[in-house]
Order: C-alpha cells, then structure tokens, then sequence
C-alpha cells in the first residue's frame, strides 16, 4: 500500500499548504453554495490521484464499520449520515442510476422502497459491477 501522505489531498509545498483544502467538511461561517464548490474541485482532483483505490478502500471499510467520514474522500461523500440529521454532504444516491442507496454498514430504519444497497465508490449493488473502477 502506498503511503497516504502521497495522496494529492496531503501534498504540501515549502511547508504550507500548495492549495486551499478543497476536501474538507463545509466551515462554520462557509456557505453551502461555496462548499459545493470546493468539493467539485475535490472530487476531480480525487479522479487524478493515484491513491484512488486505497482512499476508497479505507472509506469502504469506515462505512461498513457506520463510522462517518467528513467531506470528501476518494472523490464522493461518506454514505453514514451526520449525528445533527444534516444530509447536505451524505452520498444518498448511485451516481450512476440514481437509486436511493442503502448504507454499506446497513439501513438506518426503515429501508427506502426500491432501495438498492450501497456497494462502494457511489454505486449501487447493480451498477457496481458494470461501472466500478474495476471494470474500466
């Protein structure tokens, strides 16, 4: 496995920061639209990186566990929902198919109808096999 702190998230420049820290979760004063913003960068920043794969392998393994994740990590949004109900940076649906998605560490009540469980990198059990990194 390859050290994290080669990850283009971690990379930093004559000691501080080379770019401001587009992963991270929205500020407490940052607005909505502003943290959008940054994390779209993030996000295709994330799709250069060739930490990919380990990054979302860790997140996988957090999900599973119900641990939250904030902002984003390999390029998506945790799916484990803030404790205070916000729902403004939880992966919800599959990015390909648009189906509601059911948590890798399971359901949180009641599970959606027509509900599909998550299965890694924001897709869902179907689209996962046809569309995961794997397969490209």
């Amino acid at each position: 496995m390859k050290h994290i702190d080669a990850a283009i998230c971690r990379r930093k420049s004559e000691g501080k920061t080379a770019e401001p820290n587009y992963w991270d979760s929205q500020g407490p004063r940052e607005a909505t639209v502003a943290m959008l913003e940054r994390h779209k960068i993030a996000r295709k920043k994330c799709m250069t990186c060739t930490l990919l794969a380990e990054c979302e392998k860790m997140l996988s393994d957090f999900e599973k566990e119900e641990l939250r994740v904030d902002g984003v990590v390999a390029g998506r949004y945790c799916d484990v929902s803030h404790r205070n109900g916000s729902s403004i940076d939880v992966l919800r649906h599959c990015k390909h198919c648009n189906v509601r998605l059911i948590p890798q560490g399971g359901p949180r009540g009641k599970e959606p109808s027509g509900a599909r469980k998550h299965r890694g990198e924001g897709l869902c059990a179907v689209c996962y096999p046809l569309f995961s990194r794997k397969q490209r």
